[in-house]
């Protein structure tokens, strides 16, 4: 069974840092706060998914580099050994997860 609506995350799911953004979602954001005053919020998305289609590799360039950066640094977080100890203990500390029904 799933987990009933309204149930909130385990505390150890918790401390699991996020994934980091694409070079698409990165324009995004950017592409979001350029043209929110101009367009109509509905076609917002829209529209900065048709610029990122239009953008040649080397348009693309900035925003894969810095989605590389994020990556990178997401993965030298995962692998830190003081964290990862830490997260450890908090297992252990923690009580038994009970099984749904």
């Amino acid at each position: 069974k799933t987990p009933e609506k309204g149930v909130k995350r385990a505390a150890e799911d918790l401390d699991v840092p996020k994934q980091p953004k694409n070079a698409f979602l990165l324009f995004l954001d950017w592409c979001r706060s350029e043209l929110q005053s101009s367009i109509p919020a509905a076609a917002v998305v829209k529209e900065c998914a048709r610029r990122w289609r239009e953008l040649s590799e080397g348009d693309r360039k900035p925003w894969l580099l810095k989605a590389a950066d994020l990556r990178a640094e997401y993965s030298k977080m995962l692998a830190d050994p003081a964290r990862n100890s830490q997260h450890a203990k908090r297992q252990r500390q923690a009580p038994a997860r009970q099984a749904w029904p």
